[in-house]
């Protein structure tokens, strides 16, 4: 479900205008609305920045609630959740085979 919101939104929408990494937080946080198995966006957040860890070789620390890095990631996932609701019309239908 989180594929196909990604791919949607990105097919209306360019690479330049939104990162790329925000927007694929914002895809799992609303699929796993849409799935109606809700997770925390601070797990989410989470899994993203020890993936981001691992891929630079750094050591796997979690991400404490009042570093900056949180409260930035957090408000960019946020705004950019509501422009792909926006682009999608607030109307978003996964069909699976």
């Amino acid at each position: 479900t989180s594929q196909v919101i990604f791919q949607r939104f990105y097919c209306k929408r360019s690479f330049v205008d939104f990162k790329v990494d925000f927007a694929a937080m914002a895809a799992v946080w609303l699929a796993s609305k849409l799935e109606e198995s809700p997770r925390a966006l601070r797990w989410i957040i989470q899994v993203f920045y020890r993936i981001e860890r691992r891929r630079k070789g750094l050591a796997l620390i979690p991400l404490a609630y009042s570093d900056p890095i949180f409260s930035n990631w957090r408000t960019n996932v946020t705004v950019t959740e509501r422009y792909m609701l926006r682009e999608f019309g607030f109307s978003i239908r996964v069909e699976h085979p």
